[in-house]
């Protein structure tokens, strides 16, 4: 149930008795030697605890959940020969150190001692943590398995509490004699002004883009299961506001603006979905998702797919709208299809593209050209808006060139991307272009 022995010996480096050169040892991993659980089991409380490479080589979830813990005993020890409780005060004081409450001690308690799906052990939680339902049962691998049937927790919780201790930075700010958080009425002033849908929340997070520090508008709405939805162009988070009636009752929905988009900022370049990936990718970190479903709409909905190509471990489904597809072959039915992307040409054009794009009645007309569903002059306004930024506007034609030529290198043979999805995925296209309303 532990994966060590009494004398704390880890079963993985001694799992027929124990070993007093390897005692209190934690200098041990388990992919190479372990993977398939038969010296210390994949549900024994230390392994659910920490995988350490368990769910990766590189230990990239481990890590990303890393916490310094110590458990101190109290009250005397229960005589071994003991059967039952003699009512003493006795226990254990478990304390950890964290720098996210959310990613760390709260995600390695619901998601790796609660949810056997990661370990492939479907409803199976940590046996020794268990629950008070009894639903907890263990399976020991071997051939064949070995199961401990369900039974109560036989850890007791008598309290808790959260402390809260200035990180590197606060420290920082107290010693310059820093009194308010920088940026707080800049971020304000900059979000003056957003369109108004019910029960949506707004704020700006700095996130580790792949160019450098990037700050990103991100709206969210809905508590429970998370979705992360990408938008597409020449939209904003606005564009799921009819999503968010439909799903923020039974899911937390959470809707960035991409970087020269809606209110995140526009820096001079990383215009491609694959930019815009890991950007996603950072910003799940920074929230503390570890998994989330998505959808994305248009070169969201593209770069959703290289999101879950790149990072499958983050992705549980996927659900991609009216989005080209890497693995599409070259063939005659794409090149006759993609006559009806002859704006492409317009907006990647140096000068030429960025004065269209900021164009309001440009704009109105060529997303009229979306057959039906076709946006209200309302929304068109509202996109209009930012576009009209000069350096959103340049981010824009900036990446419809970086995707053409991506497109171009890879019709030569100079790009290959493996077919298929490593995730759950469900398409939907419009039959006409340049945009649909991803709302619907």
């Amino acid at each position: 149930m532990v994966g060590r022995w009494r004398d704390s010996t880890p079963l993985v480096l001694s799992p027929d008795a124990p070993d007093p050169g390897s005692r209190g040892s934690n200098d041990f991993r388990y992919a190479e030697v372990d993977a398939d659980g038969r010296r210390c089991p994949l549900g024994a409380h230390i392994r659910r605890a920490n995988p350490r490479d368990a769910l990766d080589p590189q230990a990239r979830l481990s890590f990303r959940h890393r916490m310094i813990r110590r458990g101190m005993p109290y009250g005397p020890p229960l005589p071994q020969e003991a059967s039952e409780d003699d009512g003493q005060e006795r226990g254990l004081v478990f304390v950890c150190l964290v720098a996210s409450i959310a990613r760390q001690f709260e995600s390695v308690q619901v998601q790796w001692l609660n949810d056997g799906n990661i370990f492939h052990l479907g409803r199976d939680k940590d046996f020794l943590m268990g629950d008070e339902a009894g639903t907890g049962k263990m399976t020991v691998q071997g051939a064949p398995p070995f199961f401990l049937a369900p039974q109560r927790s036989f850890v007791t919780t008598r309290g808790g509490e959260y402390l809260f201790v200035p990180g590197i930075t606060a420290l920082a700010a107290i010693a310059d004699g820093v009194t308010a958080a920088p940026g707080r009425d800049e971020y304000a002033a900059e979000l003056d002004g957003l369109p108004v849908v019910d029960g949506v929340e707004h704020r700006m997070v700095e996130v580790a883009g792949p160019a450098g520090r990037l700050r990103m508008h991100v709206a969210e709405a809905g508590r429970g299961e998370p979705v992360l939805l990408l938008h597409g162009w020449p939209e904003h988070w606005y564009s799921w506001r009819d999503v968010v009636a439909r799903l923020a009752d039974t899911h937390r929905l959470v809707m960035p603006d991409h970087r020269g988009f809606g209110w995140s900022d526009a820096p001079g370049g990383g215009y491609h979905p694959e930019v815009f990936a890991a950007d996603a990718l950072a910003l799940l970190d920074a929230l503390g998702l570890e998994r989330v479903a998505v959808i994305g709409h248009d070169w969201g909905g593209f770069a959703a797919l290289m999101l879950a190509l790149r990072h499958p471990e983050r992705v549980t489904r996927l659900v991609v709208c009216n989005a080209p597809q890497p693995w599409a072959r070259l063939s005659w039915s794409l090149v006759l299809g993609a006559r009806r992307a002859w704006y492409v040409l317009l907006l990647a054009a140096p000068g030429l593209g960025p004065r269209l794009i900021a164009e309001e009645r440009f704009l109105a007309r060529l997303l009229a050209l979306g057959g039906r569903d076709v946006p209200t002059r309302a929304e068109v306004r509202g996109y209009a808006e930012r576009l009209a930024d000069p350096a959103r506007a340049k981010a824009s034609s900036k990446l419809y060139r970086a995707t053409s030529r991506w497109w171009s290198t890879r019709s030569s043979g100079a790009t290959t991307t493996a077919c298929g999805c490593p995730v759950p995925l469900a398409c939907s296209s419009a039959a006409t272009t340049p945009t649909s309303r991803s709302s619907t």
